[in-house]
């Protein structure tokens, strides 16, 4: 739901791949988004019952991260990437959707066995894979300068989560723009993903004049209509927002 794991919904799917013992593909690893690709925020108790029921299963658990920034930067989350560096296997820390040229870090944990594993075979993995950037230190620098302690704000934050934490404004006023505009949204979240439906000729014309992407979906009041996603990032600028706002109630049938 919402494009999140559960426990509940997992369940039948572990029970169903560990039935018939080495005759189906026993899985090794819990993956999951934060935030969801439907803007869902993970609270700290639903990561926490995730990793718990990986455990169980002697799952490692790995959390996809290209927004990761925007996650924990969302107003009201209690989920903080220190309780998930305690918790997870690996994660990565999204830097292509937070104002970096290009490029993720992958953190793995040192903690656990698997991580203290990884950490000694991921360089020849890399090399294996064809993945080793040649140029891999112009990433490292942007990494260096996004988390630089120098450039703390009053808030005691470095500019990594700085650009997330404006983003995540950004999506927020223009949500609560679109619902007085009259459109419904898919969720309530303080992430930088925001999801409205929209009728066919809305969703078109919204994609048109503001680039939004129009998505299928199944409309639960079963009158036709799909959604639409709108993201806003670390270089949205405010007034972009009311302009997309006041174009978006322009087109509302």
């Amino acid at each position: 739901p919402l494009g999140r794991l559960t426990c509940l919904g997992m369940e039948p799917l572990w029970a169903a791949s560990v039935a018939n013992g080495a005759a189906t593909t026993r899985p090794g690893m819990l993956y999951f988004s934060q935030t969801s690709e439907l803007g869902y925020v993970y609270t700290r108790t639903e990561f926490d019952a995730l990793c718990d029921w990986a455990a169980e299963r002697e799952l490692a658990v790995y959390v996809d991260g290209a927004r990761m920034a925007s996650g924990c930067m969302a107003a009201g989350t209690d989920l903080t990437i220190q309780h998930i560096a305690e918790r997870a296997d690996a994660f990565t820390l999204g830097g292509t959707k937070n104002g970096m040229l290009f490029g993720e870090a992958l953190v793995v944990s040192p903690r656990t066995a698997r991580g203290r594993r990884a950490i000694e075979r991921l360089p020849y993995l890399t090399k294996r894979a064809g993945q080793l950037t040649a140029k891999g230190r112009v990433m490292g620098v942007m990494y260096e300068a996004a988390f630089d302690p120098a450039t703390r704000d009053a808030a005691d934050e470095v500019l990594y989560w700085q650009l997330a934490r404006h983003a995540n404004a950004c999506a927020v006023e223009l949500a609560r723009g679109l619902a007085d505009a009259g459109y419904e949204p898919l969720l309530s979240t303080t992430g930088n993903q925001q999801f409205f439906w929209a009728t066919p000729g809305e969703a078109a014309r919204l994609a048109e004049g503001l680039g939004c992407e129009p998505m299928a979906a199944d409309d639960p009041s079963g009158t036709g209509r799909g959604l639409v996603r709108f993201v806003t990032s670390w270089a949205t600028p405010q007034d972009a927002v009311a302009e997309a706002v006041a174009f978006a109630r322009s087109v509302k049938e």
